[in-house]
C-alpha cells in the first residue's frame, strides 16, 4: 500500500514550484507514494486541521527560505522534513535541506571578479535577513582576499517596505562608486533595481556598471533591458532531496538523519555583465536580443531587422 505524502509550499514563487518538481520527480521513481500538494499554505488558518484533513504517512515542508514559516510542533509525530528553510534555523535536529548560500554567492563573486573593476559592492535584501547577510560576508571576504576595498548599500536600515522606495539612496550610492564598477545584489529583484537607478542618473549597463544577482527568476531578469546575469540554485534538486530524505526518515525514524544542503547550478551571464567588444549600439542591441530569444525560434532575417542596412550587409 502507498503511503500518503503531503508536499506543503509556504509561497508559490517560481523557486518553490521547481522545488515541488524535484520531490514529484523522486516520487515518481520510487512509486511507492500517493503524493499531493498543498500551494501557498501561508494562507491556511491550521497545519493541524490540514494534517488532520490529509492523514498523511510523512511530510515535506517548503519554507520558501521564510523563518518559522512552518512550526514543527505542528506536525506532532508525522514524520517531516524541513526544505529550504531559514540560514538562521540551523540549531535543531529536525530532518532539514537548506541552501547552501557561501556557495551561490561565492558563484557571482567570482563573476564580478572576473570583469576587473575599479570599484565592488554588495547591495543588501530590503530586509536585514540571515541569507543576505551570509551574501554580503562571503563578497566582503573575497574582496580582502582579492585585495579589493569592498563597498556595501544597506537598503534595510532606511525602514522601508518596497525596493522601489529606497531608489534615490541608490541612486546617490552608484553617483560616488569609482567607474568602471561592479556590483553583486543580494538577489535578482534588487539587481534590477540597481540596473534601474544606473539608467536613472545617465550610467551605462555593464560599461559603467556591471550588475550580477542570484536566483536566475526569469520574470525579473529578462524584464528589462539588459537582461541580468544571474546564479540560478538549484532548486530542483533541492526537492529531489527533501524527498529522498523523507524516504529515508520514514524508513529508519529511529536513525540521526541530519542536515543537508544545495547549491548553484550554473551562472547564467548576459547582458548585464556582458560588454559589446564594439561600441556600436545597434550591434549591442542585437547581441542582447539574441540572447533573449534564442530559444524562441528566431532566424537572421529577425536579427538583421534591428539593422538599418540591409540583410547581407547585417550578416557580414
Amino acid at each position: 500500500m502507498k503511503k500518503k505524502i503531503l508536499f506543503l509550499q509556504y509561497t508559490n514563487g517560481e523557486s518553490c514550484r521547481k522545488m515541488l518538481k524535484g520531490a514529484q520527480r523522486y516520487a515518481s521513481i520510487r512509486n511507492r507514494w500517493e503524493f499531493n500538494a498543498i500551494a501557498n499554505c501561508r494562507s491556511v488558518l491550521s497545519i493541524k486541521a490540514l494534517l488532520k484533513f490529509w492523514k498523511p504517512d510523512g511530510c515535506i515542508a517548503d519554507c520558501g527560505g521564510i523563518g518559522r514559516a512552518f512550526r514543527p510542533k505542528d506536525f506532532g509525530a508525522i514524520p517531516l522534513v524541513m526544505l529550504n528553510r531559514s540560514a538562521d534555523e540551523t540549531n535543531d535536529d529536525i530532518p532539514s535541506v537548506f541552501h547552501n548560500q557561501k556557495e551561490s554567492a561565492q558563484l557571482a563573486i567570482k563573476e564580478t571578479l572576473r570583469l576587473s573593476r575599479g570599484s565592488f559592492s554588495f547591495v543588501s535584501w530590503i530586509k536585514n535577513t540571515k541569507w543576505s547577510q551570509m551574501r554580503e560576508s562571503e563578497f566582503i571576504e573575497a574582496m580582502k582576499i582579492h585585495g579589493c576595498t569592498p563597498l556595501s548599500f544597506h537598503a534595510w536600515p532606511m525602514g522601508k517596505e518596497e525596493p522601489h522606495e529606497v531608489q534615490q539612496e541608490l541612486r546617490n550610492f552608484l553617483r560616488k562608486l569609482p567607474l568602471p564598477g561592479a556590483v553583486f545584489a543580494a538577489n535578482d529583484r534588487m539587481a534590477r533595481e540597481v540596473i534601474a537607478a544606473a539608467h536613472a542618473i545617465g550610467l551605462t549597463v555593464p560599461d559603467d556598471i556591471a550588475v550580477v544577482g542570484i536566483d536566475n527568476n526569469e520574470m525579473i531578469a529578462l524584464s528589462g533591458s539588459p537582461s541580468l546575469t544571474t546564479v540560478e540554485i538549484d532548486f530542483e534538486n533541492a526537492g529531489f532531496m527533501a524527498a529522498e530524505l523523507l524516504d529515508y526518515v520514514l524508513s529508519n525514524p529511529s536513525a540521526k538523519h541530519g542536515k543537508r544542503f544545495f547549491g548553484p547550478l550554473r551562472l547564467i551571464r548576459c547582458g548585464s555583465t556582458v560588454i559589446a567588444q564594439r561600441k556600436d549600439q545597434v550591434v549591442a542591441d542585437a547581441r542582447e536580443y539574441i540572447r533573449r530569444h534564442c530559444a524562441d525560434g528566431i532566424s537572421s532575417r529577425d536579427v538583421a531587422a534591428l539593422f538599418p542596412c540591409s540583410r547581407r550587409a547585417a550578416q557580414v
